[in-house]
Parts: C-alpha cells; structure tokens; sequence
C-alpha cells in the first residue's frame, strides 16, 4: 500500500524543511511526499521519495492545489493531507496503513496534540466533539483513499471549510471512517500548531494573510533547507486527553 503525503506551500521553506525532516522519519517504507508551493521563490527538486514542484503560477485556492496533488501521486492508495507548519511523528504513516488495511475509507488521527498560540505549552486533545464523534476536525491529520477521494470528485473550491466538504462528502458516500488507528496505535502522531504561521498562506483567497513569520526566518528567499523544529524524541506527550478544543 502506498501512501502518498500532499502539503500545498507558499513561500515557507523553513516550514517546509521541517516537514521533509519529518517524513524521512517516518517508520513505513512505502510512502512519498509531494509539495506543491506557488510562490515563485523556491525551485522544484526533489530527494528520496520526496517532490517539490515550485511554480511561478498562483492557484486560486489550497483546495485547487491539492486536486492537482491528487493528480501527481497517481499511483498512491492513500492520500494523506499533510500541513507545512504541523508536525508528524516517525510512525504517522504506518498507523495511517493500519487503519486502511482495517477497511477505512477515510480516516483522521484518534488523538491530535496541539500547541498554545505562543508555542510554549503542548496539549492532548480528542479529534471528535463528544457530542458529535463524526463531525470532522483538525483537517491536517485527515487521510483518503484514492477510490473515495476520486468517487466524490476531489475538493471543491475556492471556500474555507473545503476540508469539512470533502469529509462530509466521503462520509456521506462510504459511512463513518473506520478508527482502527487508536486500537493499535494509542499515541497521537500528529501536532497541529495554532500560532501565528500564516494559516491562509497558499491561494489568492488567502493574499491578505502572508506568511511573516516564514519571510523573517529566511536569509535568502530562494534558499532551501532542512532545519528541524521538533525533536520527536525529547517531546513529551501530555497523558491527559483534553475534549477537541474546536
């Protein structure tokens, strides 16, 4: 089973750096990344299993791009939605594979941990309202198969909540995601990070929110280069599981 990692960028290499660090980590071997970054500064390359297309064209929406990423990882199983400022433990992929040989369509993180707006205090939460377990939440840790994915005709767009159509969508189509992950893999292995990392960084929806804090953190603007932000091996993972915060 292959499964393929889709982040849409724009101008935020240092991000991007930690997000390749990440994924050569990762425990199971067949996987690949694909990145899709619009802002004209980066040039495509590539490394082991991982793409960087760079393109001087800006896409009218992240959902746009990730349709096209779709497209480039044609001969993945899995399609796993994965944000540059966000942050996946070594065995991420290899619990997403679990869960697909169990039989899901669709599926999220049991767990997600989150930083604090500052970056200063790590927390545990559910992905799930108590109240409502199948509504959908932390889009960064969600994964489709491609037969589920193509079945509904991919994301629409250009809108904010795109991520919650597309999972309501599969959900409406092929039933609740099946959540074997936290069966045989109780740890959450994924970090959503709340702060300031321009959120809406990748379309022209989003021009108004550029990415200061990826433009400080570099000394050249075309320059690329992997500087982890985590060490997966110092953080500690808090044992309290907080409700889903939104």
């Amino acid at each position: 089973m292959k499964i393929a990692w889709l982040c849409a960028s724009y101008n935020r290499p240092r991000l991007l750096g930690n997000l390749i660090w990440a994924f050569e980590q990762q425990t199971y071997p067949d996987r690949e990344l694909w990145i899709l970054e619009d802002s004209g500064l980066l040039e495509s390359r590539e490394g082991l299993n991982w793409h960087l297309i760079g393109s001087n064209h800006r896409f009218n929406s992240v959902s746009h791009k990730r349709n096209i990423l779709a497209t480039m990882a044609e001969d993945a199983d899995v399609y796993m939605i994965t944000d540059d400022d966000d942050y996946y433990f070594p065995w991420a992929t290899a619990s997403v594979a679990n869960a697909y040989e169990g039989g899901a369509f669709w599926t999220r993180a049991s767990q997600a941990m989150e930083w604090d707006m500052v970056g200063e205090t790590l927390t545990r939460h559910e992905t799930f309202a108590r109240n409502s377990p199948q509504e959908p939440a932390y889009g960064g840790c969600w994964t489709f198969s491609r037969r589920a994915f193509q079945a509904v005709g991919g994301y629409t767009e250009p809108k904010l909540g795109d991520d919650w159509t597309l999972a309501n969508s599969i959900r409406e189509k092929f039933g609740l995601h099946s959540d074997t992950i936290s069966e045989a893999f109780p740890l959450p292995w994924y970090i959503y990070s709340r702060g300031e990392t321009g959120t809406y960084h990748s379309s022209e929806m989003g021009n108004e929110f550029y990415d200061l804090a990826g433009k400080l953190s570099l000394e050249d603007p075309t320059a690329f280069k992997i500087k982890p932000l985590y060490d997966y091996e110092k953080l500690v993972i808090p044992d309290l599981v907080l409700p889903r915060k939104f």
